[in-house]
């Protein structure tokens, strides 16, 4: 007698589909071995003749490090039966040697909206998040100030929320940014003489804008085949303690806008419509590529930061930067600013926060008598599994 087990010949999940991706390993393998290859390759090619070129300098660790922060936001949507709760908030942080500044300004902010389910909603947390960080920004009397991603960033996520479909959406916008004074905070960011101490560090970065410049600048020596990223090209041809010399930043930028839908725009006394357009004439400097672009290796450190900064201030403000960022980013442990790390770790603290709201609107629901709602703030929209 041969004893069949009663699963033999059905589909074994969740196992079968993790040996599935288990066996394309090495197809990854192969993918990363084509995109970091001819980088590697061509690395000191590539590094002598930017030497010769003097696209690579030292980084002065001899200039004196002034004081530093960083801010950074974060934002969740919790979706839940009845509606949304959309929760956003910034923080700053100091850097490795503190200033003890941080009691001249304010240093956090937190927004919260329990709404209606909206398919812009992402939108709206974004917005509220951004809003906040330039508030914060705006009012540090740090040396040098980091804003954590691009000086395009603002602008997209703000463009964003004012377009939105929903008019729910863009209403909430409107009444975040001006809490904030979004109008001012953001002309000051923008603002070559009042954002000259401010810097922008994206950490995640896929922009090819150095690469097309040193293909273009390098072509009568040798054409250059580099795949990847601008930040994996500096992390390969620096070497730790070094930097490239700045460059301004596309021409892509001059495309950059602030606007509401098209069917608003012929209502110029609509208050979204006013304050879009209040809003994209504060960011004129950056459309004029006022912004330049470095590369920063720190000593000791495998992987470069990627660095904005107003070119107003001229080239010795870049190597400050460069000493103050290569100062404040210890190898082998960061890969960014201590300042700007700290700052994203306490943003990302916002799901603890957000986990009490919701315990605390339970709460209340139920002592002020409410079980009719309760269940529908209580419940997910979706089936909770073990």
């Amino acid at each position: 007698m041969v004893l069949t087990h009663p699963l033999d010949g059905t589909p074994q999940l969740p196992a079968e589909v993790i040996a599935t991706m288990l066996r394309g390993i090495k197809e990854l393998s192969k993918d990363a071995r084509q995109i970091l290859s001819p980088m590697v390759e061509q690395r000191d090619e590539l590094r002598k003749l930017l030497l010769q070129r003097k696209w690579i300098e030292k980084i002065d660790a001899s200039i004196p490090v002034g004081s530093v922060a960083a801010v950074d936001g974060a934002q969740i949507q919790e979706t839940l039966y009845a509606g949304d709760l959309v929760v956003a908030v910034a923080v700053a942080a100091e850097g490795l040697t503190p200033a003890g500044r941080l009691g001249e300004a304010t240093v956090h902010s937190t927004w919260q909206r329990f709404t209606n389910h909206d398919g812009d909603n992402d939108r709206l947390g974004k917005v509220a998040m951004v809003a906040q960080e330039l508030k914060l920004l705006q009012g540090l009397p740090h040396n040098m100030c980091i804003l954590d991603g691009s000086h395009q960033t603002p602008v997209i996520v703000i463009n964003s929320a004012l377009s939105s479909q929903s008019k729910e959406v863009r209403q909430a916008a409107l009444e975040v940014l001006e809490e904030n004074n979004a109008v001012s905070a953001l002309r000051d960011l923008c603002s070559p003489e009042r954002g000259g101490k401010i810097v922008a560090c994206p950490k995640s970065d896929s922009s090819r804008d150095l690469i097309g410049l040193l293909t273009d600048r390098l072509s009568g020596h040798k054409t250059f085949d580099l795949p990847g990223t601008d930040k994996v090209l500096a992390s390969l041809v620096l070497e730790p303690g070094e930097m490239f010399q700045a460059f301004r930043v596309p021409k892509a930028w001059e495309g950059l806008h602030i606007e509401t839908r098209r069917e608003l725009r012929s209502d110029p006394g609509d208050p979204v419509v006013n304050i879009a357009s209040q809003l994209d004439q504060c960011i004129q400097p950056l459309r004029d590529r006022t912004i330049r672009i470095t590369y920063a290796k720190p000593a000791g450190c495998s992987t470069a930061v990627k660095i904005e900064f107003k070119e107003h201030r001229g080239a010795d403000w870049r190597k400050e930067v460069c000493a103050m960022i290569g100062a404040e980013t210890p190898a082998p442990h960061l890969q960014e600013p201590f300042a700007q790390h700290l700052a994203d770790q306490w943003a990302k603290s916002i799901g603890i926060g957000v986990q009490a709201q919701l315990q605390g609107m339970r709460l209340d629901l139920a002592e002020n008598g409410a079980p009719e709602f309760l269940e529908y703030v209580l419940r997910s929209y979706r089936t909770i599994g073990g």
